[in-house]
């Protein structure tokens, strides 16, 4: 989802006065793809000097084309989903359709001049390709919500000796984050272990999770790890003789490893991720030993599974 680099390309002849420079800063199409296809299209230079622009918008990519004295000769709007080549292949034929209808230069001093070529493309005649600096991104940081559930179970047994303890546990958080491909982030969290009773006891709990890490994003996939803390309320209801529920202040040190998919376009782009955490008592609860009503491990690990969507400021 994130801008490439700006490539230009002169296409040109050494028997024709126009040339045409193309400028993209989205993926798809590429100006090197999109550039060989006018080429071939054409069958040789524009009569006259102009440049096509390719820009992302809100799910849609904009195609401009201007003349050489920079006056707007036609615009359209494409949607941005759709396969990359067939999207490439379109937009050219609508650009070599516009360049037709260029009247020719009659004066070759009233053309701009030409960029110098940074590197010639040997595989491909006619096509001069340079890298200047990538644009900067309008948008430095986005906001994310994230909503997951899963499965939470101590990883050693409560006291009355089973191996784990499953319980539903359910996850809302907001995050903040960069939007460059290799980007920290922060979050907050509401995690609930939702109660689960085994025979005469339940158990669950209610925390605060704030947390921070770092994100890599490429080619529509995300992977971040972070860490931080869950503070909150563990409650046991024990009801062997009547009903008693104890209720601890709880702290635990959390680390969270989430891999996922990006599907959709900024400024609200959807995910899916799954997340694979764990976390670490700090303190002693108070009801270690005093019975057989919750988990007597200090460790916990979780899976959960869930959706986000990013917003752009």
């Amino acid at each position: 989802m994130g801008a490439v680099p700006l490539l230009l390309l002169a296409l040109a002849s050494a028997s024709a006065s126009g040339r045409l420079t193309i400028l993209s800063n989205v993926d798809c199409p590429r100006a090197a793809e999109l550039g060989a296809s006018v080429q071939r299209l054409l069958g040789a230079a524009p009569a006259a000097p102009a440049t096509l622009s390719i820009s992302p918008a809100a799910g849609s990519l904009v195609v401009r084309l201007v003349d050489g004295g920079g006056a707007l000769v036609a615009e359209r709007t494409w949607p941005a989903a759709g396969p990359c080549d067939g999207t490439s292949e379109a937009i050219a034929v609508v650009a070599a359709t516009w360049l037709g209808d260029l009247p020719p230069v009659t004066n070759d001093v009233a053309a701009p001049p030409p960029a110098a070529p940074a590197a010639a493309d040997p595989e491909t005649p006619g096509v001069v390709v340079a890298t200047p600096a990538p644009p900067l991104s309008a948008h430095k940081l986005a906001g994310t919500l994230l909503v997951g559930a899963g499965i939470a179970s101590p990883i050693a047994g409560p006291n009355n000796g089973l191996i784990a303890w499953a319980l539903p546990s359910v996850k809302v958080a907001g995050q903040l984050r960069g939007t460059g491909a290799t980007t920290g982030f922060g979050e907050i969290g509401l995690v609930a272990d939702v109660p689960r009773a085994r025979n005469s006891v339940s158990w669950d709990r209610f925390t605060v999770e704030p947390m921070g890490g770092v994100a890599f994003r490429a080619e529509g996939t995300t992977i971040s790890v972070g860490g931080g803390l869950s503070v909150g309320v563990l409650e046991i209801d024990e009801r062997s003789f009547g009903s008693s529920i104890y209720r601890w202040f709880d702290i635990a040190a959390i680390a969270e490893a989430r891999a996922g998919l990006t599907l959709g376009a900024a400024p609200r782009d959807l995910g899916l991720w799954a997340a694979l955490r764990g976390r670490a008592a700090l303190r002693d609860g108070g009801y270690s030993g005093q019975g057989p009503w919750g988990p007597d491990s200090r460790y916990e690990l979780a899976l959960l599974v869930g959706g986000d969507i990013s917003f752009l400021p």
